[in-house]
């Protein structure tokens, strides 16, 4: 990454970062409107990455034949590059598209309507239509059906719970120390990566990723996790597991994403955020320590 790329990445995170925080704290309609918007931009990106494989089957009688993957090159900052063709095309069918916008919507409002279990009754609706539909619409693959509600859960499920979590403990707290912790992460792990690396942390997926980073991470979410202990009354005891686990989690839900990128031949999951690529580049961390952090909290003491 070069210095133009860094600085564009840290104006985005300056922008970007007040922004979401001010929309935690206001919480309510403006925290599921913020939610609601990661949610289905990140349906779309996850639909673009999927290309062939959830465009051509998820409706039409007629599958098209897709192109094959080009083989993806690896430069020397360690990114992944598509070959002469690419998965990522816009989608041939819109069928797979639409409804899993329609049920991510749905998922959202069902949080904020109905909380943890609201968002559980739809993913159990989403999953039974998923599961009929190559029934209903012939030649239609099943397997088609089972990616676009992995998508469904992931954008509308998983992160769909940051709704219900803003409300854990009658504030905003826990969900401002999740977020802290999710950055923390992400910032630290980047920083110590890209000055200290030189141990891949799996070459296959995200050669640019090293253990000194993850390492990096860990480092940072416990320094959050102490501070944190001083300013509010939890303690340290279950704080310092729970910044384990999200550094854990995070890393966790970063590589998830970087092995759709590479089975994509992409470098990045979309371009509307400069510097860090799509929402789904940019919230993926965050994407996996939502449910991680929600079914913590009982723990929490």
């Amino acid at each position: 990454m070069g210095a133009s790329d860094l600085r564009r990445r840290l104006l985005t995170a300056a922008l970007g970062i007040p922004g979401m925080l001010l929309l935690a704290y206001l919480g309510g309609p403006f925290w599921t409107l913020a939610v609601g918007v990661l949610s289905l931009a990140g349906y779309y990106e996850f639909y673009r990455l999927a290309g062939g494989g959830l465009a051509s089957g998820a409706g039409s009688p007629e599958p098209e034949a897709q192109p094959e993957l080009g083989p993806a090159s690896e430069t020397g900052s360690g990114q992944c590059h598509p070959g002469p063709t690419s998965h990522l095309q816009p989608p041939t069918s819109s069928t797979g598209l639409w409804f899993g916008v329609v049920m991510n919507g749905l998922l959202i409002l069902a949080a904020h309507l109905g909380g943890e279990a609201g968002l559980l009754r739809a993913l159990v609706l989403a999953g039974l239509i998923c599961a009929a539909a190559p029934v209903f619409l012939f030649r239609s693959s099943p397997w088609v059906w089972a990616g676009i509600f992995w998508g469904i859960l992931y954008t509308g499920g998983f992160l769909g719970l940051a709704v219900p979590l803003r409300a854990l403990g009658g504030n905003w707290h826990y969900l401002l120390f999740v977020l802290l912790l999710t950055w923390a992460n992400d910032t630290t792990a980047f920083f110590v990566g890209r000055r200290w690396g030189r141990h891949p942390l799996t070459l296959s997926l995200s050669p640019g990723k090293t253990w000194e980073g993850a390492a990096g991470g860990v480092g940072g979410c416990l320094l959050v996790a102490l501070v944190a202990a001083w300013v509010w009354p939890w303690s340290p005891g279950h704080l310092l597991p729970l910044a384990v686990l999200l550094a854990a989690g995070g890393q966790v839900g970063d590589l998830v994403e970087s092995a759709w990128k590479r089975a994509a031949g992409v470098k990045d999951a979309g371009t509307i955020l400069a510097g860090h690529g799509g929402f789904l580049d940019r919230f993926d961390s965050f994407i996996f320590n939502v449910p991680l952090a929600f079914y913590y909290y009982p723990w929490l003491g």
